[in-house]
């Protein structure tokens, strides 16, 4: 959760989910995690979804690529504000060389959260 920026007016929390009982590429879950979301606040206790870029309003999915080591689920660990404003996301996920062997990962955003690029490709 991070609290307005300079300018900002609202809270920011990024959160992981899914829908249904599997994780891309039809594994089944054995965690809550699936994809990335975000929602917003102005006093911090109540919150609403922001739709993000992806299906479904997600602003993280799976990477697209099977070799990868998060093509199966992602989960949000924290995020950060940068000097210059922007975005960086500290998340976890599997791929199937084991879901449940997971790496750690980062992704960088400048529109304030809602679409994510992974750093260093994801690698």
């Amino acid at each position: 959760v991070l609290p307005p920026g300079d300018g900002e007016q609202q809270w920011q929390m990024w959160y992981y989910g899914r829908a249904g009982t599997t994780w891309a590429k039809g594994v089944q879950a054995v965690l809550p995690t699936g994809r990335i979301g975000t929602a917003t606040s102005e006093d911090g206790i109540k919150w609403k979804r922001r739709r993000g870029s992806l299906a479904q309003g997600a602003c993280l999915d799976p990477s697209p690529e099977n070799h990868t080591w998060d093509c199966v689920h992602v989960g949000v660990g924290d995020v950060v504000r940068l000097p210059n404003g922007s975005l960086w996301m500290y998340y976890f996920g599997g791929g199937l060389d084991g879901p449940l062997r997971m790496q750690i990962g980062m992704a960088a955003s400048e529109d304030g959260g809602l679409r994510w690029v992974r750093l260093d490709g994801g690698e």
